[in-house]
Order: C-alpha cells, then sequence, then structure tokens
C-alpha cells in the first residue's frame, strides 16, 4: 500500500474551508474541466461528505429522493446515500456520496481498517469525454500512473491508494469500454473509529 503525500496535510486541510469556485475549473466542458469537478467536488473534500452536500446546495443540483437513488445503491448498502444531479455545458452528471461500514471481505484483506468508516464520493461521468483523456486527467491530479489495473463488468478500472495511521484512501477510475465514453470517478476514505 502506497502512502499518499497528501495524507500527511489532511487534517490541516479539513480545519480550512477549501473554496468551490467555480473560476477554479477549466473554461472549456471536456475531460480537464470534469478532472476538475471530481477533485473540487470530491477528492479535495474527503471525507467530510457533508461539505460535498454543502456545495451540491450551494451549486443548485438537484438531490435526487426515493426510487431514484436506487441505481447509486453499492452492492453492500450504506448507512447513508445521496446524489444529486446537475448539468455543465449541457452535459449531466450525478455526484453521489455514501457513508458505511466495510464488509466482511474488507475487513479479512485490511485487518488494521476492519473497525473504520468509510466514506465516498463519486462522480458519475456523462458518455462524451474520451476515456484516455479522463485517465490522463485523473493521473495528473494523483501525480502518478495507477497502482493498479483491473476489469469489472463492462469497465477498465484504474485504481490508487494510499494509508496512514488513521486513514486510508482508495481513488477509481472505471473507464468504459475503448469505444464508449464517460466513467465514473470515485474516491473511498476509510477513517479508523
Amino acid at each position: 500500500m502506497k502512502k499518499f503525500g497528501f495524507l500527511a496535510a489532511l487534517p490541516l486541510a479539513w480545519a480550512m474551508a477549501i473554496p468551490a469556485a467555480a473560476d477554479a475549473l477549466p473554461e472549456k466542458a471536456g475531460a480537464e474541466r470534469s478532472v476538475a469537478m471530481f477533485n473540487l467536488f470530491c477528492l479535495s473534500r474527503m471525507p467530510d461528505i457533508g461539505d460535498v452536500a454543502r456545495v451540491a446546495k450551494a451549486g443548485e443540483f438537484t438531490e435526487l429522493q426515493g426510487d431514484d437513488l436506487k441505481p447509486f445503491q453499492p452492492e453492500a448498502p450504506a448507512e447513508e446515500l445521496r446524489a444529486w444531479r446537475y448539468k455543465d455545458f449541457e452535459q449531466e452528471f450525478a455526484l453521489v456520496t455514501t457513508r458505511s461500514k466495510p464488509d466482511e471481505e474488507f475487513k479479512k484483506q485490511v485487518p488494521d481498517f476492519a473497525n473504520s468508516t468509510s466514506f465516498a464520493c463519486s462522480l458519475v461521468l456523462p458518455a462524451k469525454d474520451a476515456s484516455d483523456d479522463l485517465l490522463k486527467g485523473v493521473e495528473t491530479v494523483m501525480e502518478r500512473k495507477a497502482d493498479e489495473n483491473f476489469d469489472e463488468g463492462p469497465f477498465k478500472v484504474h485504481s490508487w491508494s494510499g494509508q496512514n495511521d488513521e486513514l486510508m484512501v482508495n481513488v477509481l477510475y472505471y473507464a468504459p469500454d475503448k469505444e464508449k465514453a464517460g466513467g465514473l470517478m470515485s474516491t473511498v476514505t476509510f477513517v479508523k473509529n
């Protein structure tokens, strides 16, 4: 498991307000802007999913309720699930957060974090941006190539991971088949209780 350099600065980041200015985003639609939204809405705010909700509310995103949440429910049911839809340059995105306890498989694989809570934030991308461009963008944010690549259903998953004594962070980009565009970017932070 790699150690992320940014993990050492997380307590400081939690204490500081992270600006959510729209002018921090590239001015044109495309992979660079999509990756910047993932960084701004998810990666820079974890594990504070309440902060993600505040950003969604301030951005006037449409919060999903009831049956509209079903497509976003993870395999292991979340203790808390929230999702919002929003449009950017006429493209529809979904922003999703969850809070949950680790499942039994995770506890076996990572016993040091068996007694933790996971906080996840995902950005569901429209089928417009090319997966190669999105992957390059995430590599730029993570400052390295993926630690691991594997197939999961119709996706090629690129994964980065790191941990310190209190946190374990996984960043994932689910790239669709090369013939398609879009996909999903997600970050999951496990915080020891």
